[in-house]
């Protein structure tokens, strides 16, 4: 069993995420957070006619993507359901990408195709795989993941009693759609609860910094 976390700001695209979660071919159980305002009636809406036992949340946009699916693992670690992986899912756009970043939001949704099913599997039987995600958007420059940051990184990891900063071990899926086990997070988000967490992402660098935090 896994469970998918869907976090939904943009309304044009659910209909596409949504389409993409019905296709699996694996059991797994639905958390979703929707980001108040205008669309998010039409949005829950959408997603319990498709999924009826899906666990729906709606928040504010603190933290943007990241402070959503932070909402998601602070009820996660209440639940008692045996899951043996998370799977990220956004409604990803970026106007820097061509055609909006439909093509990256695209690529990173391959967390979830049926044909990536078993090979997923067989990564995840090696107790050396802790997180898998597209690789061209795997990124471990330390520029990229560190440099442009450092102010907030630097609060973020001593937030959370990291040592990446220190002993250089960078790495994080550039979009934040990925699949990591879920005893990882459950551990970690346990010490440091995802709340607090969200209540520091005071702003856009810190939301970003926050994607690199789950990657490292």
């Amino acid at each position: 069993m896994k469970a998918i976390f869907l976090h939904c700001y943009y309304g044009d695209i659910v209909d596409e995420m949504l389409t993409a979660i019905s296709r699996v071919n694996f059991p797994f159980n639905l958390y979703v957070n929707i980001v108040e305002g205008p669309e998010q009636h039409v949005i829950y809406s959408k997603v319990i006619s498709l999924f009826p036992n899906a666990i729906g949340f709606i928040s504010d946009n603190k933290g943007h993507d990241i402070g959503g699916q932070l909402v998601l693992m602070n009820h996660w670690l209440t639940t008692d359901m045996v899951e043996d992986e998370i799977i990220f899912l956004q409604t990803k756009k970026s106007p820097q990408h061509i055609e909006g970043g439909n093509e990256w939001r695209r690529e990173l949704m391959r967390v979830i195709t049926p044909e990536n099913t078993d090979i997923i599997k067989e990564k995840f039987n090696s107790n050396r795989t802790g997180m898998i995600g597209s690789s061209r958007w795997l990124i471990t420059d330390e520029k990229q993941c560190y440099h442009f940051l450092q102010p907030e990184l630097l609060q973020l990891c001593g937030f959370c009693g990291m040592n990446n900063i220190e002993s250089k071990n960078f790495g994080f899926i550039g979009g934040t759609m990925f699949i990591v086990k879920a005893k990882i997070y459950r551990d970690f988000f346990t010490k440091n609860n995802p709340l607090k967490i969200r209540g520091l992402l005071t702003s856009t660098a810190y939301a970003h910094a926050a994607e690199r935090l789950l990657g490292f």
